[in-house]
């Protein structure tokens, strides 16, 4: 018997949803997929860091995607009839390796077993799909993946770095402009308020692009460990990450630090106004 790699999906995903928690589970699956709840700035040509704000754009557009994705409009009663003619007998997938429903099932009985965060497991199940559950094939795939995340979370600590200079630009122009007496202490500090609001609002959505981000690399970290468990059965250590998951994890960490910066020009904004006499 052959499947498509649709029919194949169909039942690896049935398995997870049975396998990992029934109704919990599924409503987990399905709250998964929704894109972030947080809009994104439009733009504003009176703000003078308008460019280095809607820089951002793609990337809160990238780290709101999920990690793996749904199959919709499934038919349950279809999938456990694709389930039950699979039981028995083997899977065929494009690539032409087979693997036995009993092999296939016991694939997914593992991701459940496993104390992995539940994205983890989803995101797992989605790579047993495409890969024929080849680990070294899984572990090829999310050092891409992890190695593409990278990538862009150092474009996103550049782009922070930038905002958060043009933002002390606008505050140093305020200052310097109060000291020589070229606006008044009232109007300094509408103009301190009125950066202050912007930069809390930058605040609001590269918190959550960097803890987005952070969230998909703790995913890729999980899913390297356990994988490389499958590669080398007899290794009790803990296995040194790959190379992609290395790279994303410090580029996280990068991107959390330049945030921390962006955090405390807030704090700055306010000294400086309530220091206005």
């Amino acid at each position: 018997m052959r499947l498509d790699l649709s029919s194949f999906g169909r039942v690896v995903v049935l398995l997870a949803l049975l396998l990992l928690g029934g109704c919990a589970q599924t409503d987990f699956l399905n709250n998964a997929f929704l894109p972030g709840s947080s809009s994104f700035p439009g733009s504003d040509p009176s703000d003078t860091c308008n460019s280095q704000v809607q820089a951002f754009q793609g990337d809160v557009s990238y780290f709101q995607q999920p990690l793996f994705t749904k199959v919709a409009g499934q038919n349950v009663g279809g999938l456990i009839d694709d389930l039950g003619n699979i039981v028995g007998g083997l899977v065929t997938n494009p690539g032409g390796s087979r693997h036995s429903s009993a092999q296939l099932k016991q694939s997914i009985v593992d991701f459940a077993g496993e104390t992995l965060r539940d994205t983890t497991k989803g995101y797992l199940t989605n790579l047993a799909q495409q890969t024929g559950e080849s680990p070294q094939g899984m572990y090829n795939r999310i050092d891409s993946d992890a190695t593409s995340d990278s990538v862009r979370l150092n474009n996103v600590k550049r782009k922070i770095t930038n905002l958060e200079r043009c933002r002390q630009g606008q505050v140093s122009d305020i200052s310097s402009r109060h000291r020589r007496g070229q606006i008044s202490a009232r109007e300094a500090k509408q103009e301190y308020q009125d950066v202050q609001n912007l930069v809390r609002r930058d605040n609001r959505f590269i918190e959550e692009l960097v803890g987005q981000s952070g969230e998909r690399v703790e995913v890729y970290a999980e899913a390297d460990q356990y994988v490389a468990k499958k590669r080398s059965p007899a290794r009790k250590k803990k296995s040194r990450p790959s190379k992609g998951v290395r790279q994303a994890s410090k580029a996280q960490k990068q991107a959390k630090t330049e945030q921390a910066k962006m955090q405390n020009l807030d704090n700055v904004i306010e000294r400086r106004k309530t220091g206005i006499s």
